[in-house]
């Protein structure tokens, strides 16, 4: 398999962070859930990637590929009230080698900060650096 890409250091997991879970991720569902072994489906927490059909579907999908698959990732769970969505996926940040890979998609403009204060969802942590990434970041499609 291929190494990850080279990400800048702006993309960096937060230090000190606690995995709720780990685990081996056996496969890229979309450009933000993925399936982890042991686990089940987690869906990448703070941003969002084109659906199947849509402009950027391929490269974001292809990319988190890139970025996780095969590899063990640390789940971490900001704190818990947001565990699981409608469709029972687990809700978690998602971080492989202190690389956060929800930062690393909205860098690389192909994911965009959502799903979070304003959207009408709560807060997250890492909100703030994803919403400040996802200004600067150049825009795919």
């Amino acid at each position: 398999m291929a190494p990850a890409p080279t990400i800048a250091g702006a993309a960096k997991a937060p230090v000190g962070v606690q995995a709720s879970e780990t685990g081996i991720v056996d496969k890229v569902v979309d450009g933000d859930t993925v399936d982890v072994r042991g686990v089940g489906r987690v869906r990448v927490l703070g941003i969002d990637t084109p659906e199947r059909g849509e402009c950027g579907f391929g490269p974001a999908t292809s990319y988190l590929k890139t970025l996780v698959l095969g590899r063990t990732v640390a789940l971490v769970s900001p704190d818990g009230s947001d565990d699981e969505d409608r469709y029972d996926r687990k809700l978690r940040y998602l971080d492989v080698d202190g690389t956060d890979a929800g930062l690393a998609e909205i860098m690389a403009g192909l994911a965009r900060a959502r799903y979070d204060s304003r959207d009408g969802y709560g807060a997250h942590p890492r909100e703030q650096v994803y919403i400040a990434a996802d200004t600067a970041a150049p825009s795919t499609c």
